[in-house]
């Protein structure tokens, strides 16, 4: 499977935030440049991780991105369909071979 450039920056973006310290946002432009991402595609990447629940956002001069729940009830599959949409298998069920 290939993932999408929106899910591989999404990840990433989750990882660190996984790596800061809880409850302390971290900023677009500050993910953007450890990562090595355009801050203008993450920052679209990031709002759509809260809009489905995974980030939150604080607004002001001490703004940024925190974990909307703890990494441990994160996983792949939720930051994926967040960002690509849901998955569809794309091999047949097993009952349907003879």
């Amino acid at each position: 499977m290939r993932m999408s450039r929106t899910s591989t920056y999404a990840i990433g973006a989750v990882l660190q935030l996984a790596e800061a310290p809880p409850g302390i946002p971290v900023p677009c432009s500050r993910l953007a440049k450890v990562g090595e991402m355009p801050e203008r595609f993450l920052l679209q990447v990031l709002r759509n991780l809260v809009n489905h629940g995974i980030l939150k956002s604080t607004r002001g001069v001490e703004g940024g991105y925190s974990l909307h729940r703890p990494i441990s009830e994160i996983t792949l599959l939720h930051i994926i369909e967040a960002t690509d949409g849901p998955l569809t298998p794309t091999t047949p069920p097993l009952d349907n071979f003879p």
